[in-house]
């Protein structure tokens, strides 16, 4: 059974953006994510694993984050900040995006 949750729409900064799922074959979506912060849209791509999909979201948030914020970030910097919260928050019991999955869970938290 697969237990795995997306949202459909995520608040950022006080502004709602939509989230979709495009298919790499269907949609011609070659890409693992993207944000359109003028049209409120965060789309991930279908064919991801439920891990690379949560990581990716993070990556898009952070985006939009930037593009909010006016940061300056580059896409190393938002790549290197997102994979390294999704470690952090994952591996220790912080986020935990496999909820209702308790075989993955106990294989990363075996004192769970």
């Amino acid at each position: 059974m697969d237990m795995f949750f997306l949202p459909r729409r995520i608040k950022i900064g006080g502004h709602w953006l939509r989230i979709e799922l495009r298919n790499r074959q269907t949609d011609a979506y070659d890409k693992a994510g993207s944000t359109n912060s003028l049209s409120g849209v965060i789309i991930l791509n279908a064919d991801l694993s439920p891990s690379k999909k949560w990581s990716c979201l993070l990556h898009e948030v952070l985006h939009e984050l930037n593009w909010q914020l006016d940061l300056g970030l580059d896409e190393g910097q938002i790549s290197g900040v997102a994979e390294g919260l999704f470690q952090v928050l994952t591996d220790n019991g912080l986020w935990n995006w496999q909820e209702g999955d308790d075989e993955t869970a106990q294989a990363h938290h075996p004192s769970r």
